[in-house]
């Protein structure tokens, strides 16, 4: 969660990664929103990964 909130996006975008997992996402769905909202679009395809976890 630390990760996901850093300033600096590769580094937030691998620590939302971490809270993808489906064990995980449901809790984290907020935050995850949060941070995503605040990528631009071309973030890359990692920032893809959280984006498609959030959309299924």
């Amino acid at each position: 969660m630390r990760a996901a909130r850093c300033a600096e996006s590769p580094i937030q975008i691998e620590g939302a990664i971490g809270l993808t997992f489906e064990h995980v996402i449901d809790q984290h769905r907020a935050l995850l929103r949060e941070v995503v909202t605040s990528w631009p679009p071309d973030a890359g395809g990692r920032a893809r990964i959280v984006r498609n976890e959030l959309d299924e």
